[in-house]
């Protein structure tokens, strides 16, 4: 984080390393974390965990405080799969059983896009090292062009196929595993 710890998520709680030691943070010391079971976690331009639990739950820790959402915030019915926040601050979510949402005016909205978004579950967001903010489904792989949601075709215009294994490139873009090898997509 920008404070200069690194944080790990596991099945006992949140470990904090300040270079030194370790200290874990779990619900028995920290009020608001809806359970130890952490499986991803994301940190948003103030510094905050964003935090998802096994049991699709989602936090947000920020200056020692645990705030849990929930439906009544605007996340999916079944929980969350993954979060992430894009370079412009807009923090997304992906529903455990599908749909993909961000964070407008104090809510997670429903976002629309293509009918392939539909199909299965969004399994990773993934931040390349340009700005651009990729979603990884199952077998297909959407980005945002001029603020939509638009499914990312192969070179010859057609459907790559099963995709899998988003990893940002290092020198931009952002690469897939293809059934004809490894492609790398730029926006």
């Amino acid at each position: 984080t920008p404070d200069g710890y690194l944080w790990l998520a596991t099945f006992r709680g949140l470990a904090r390393f300040d270079g030194v030691r370790f200290t874990v943070f779990d619900t028995s010391n920290l009020p608001g974390l809806p359970n130890n079971r952490l499986v991803q976690m994301a940190v948003d331009r103030a510094g905050a965990l964003l935090l998802v639990t096994e049991y699709n739950d989602l936090a947000r820790l920020q200056d020692g405080r645990c705030r849990t959402f929930t439906t009544a915030d605007g996340l999916p019915p079944g929980g969350v799969r993954w979060v992430a926040e894009d370079d412009r601050g807009v923090v997304w979510v992906a529903g455990q059983k599908g749909g993909l949402r961000r964070w407008q005016d104090g809510k997670f909205v429903p976002v629309s896009g293509p009918p392939e978004l539909a199909a299965a579950p969004i399994e990773r967001i993934v931040r390349d090292n340009e700005g651009g903010t990729w979603f990884h489904q199952r077998a297909r792989l959407f980005t945002l062009q001029n603020g939509k949601l638009v499914l990312v075709k192969g070179p010859d215009g057609r459907l790559e196929g099963e995709v899998s294994h988003p990893c940002p490139a290092r020198d931009g873009g952002i690469w897939v595993v293809t059934p004809a090898g490894l492609r790398r997509y730029c926006q």
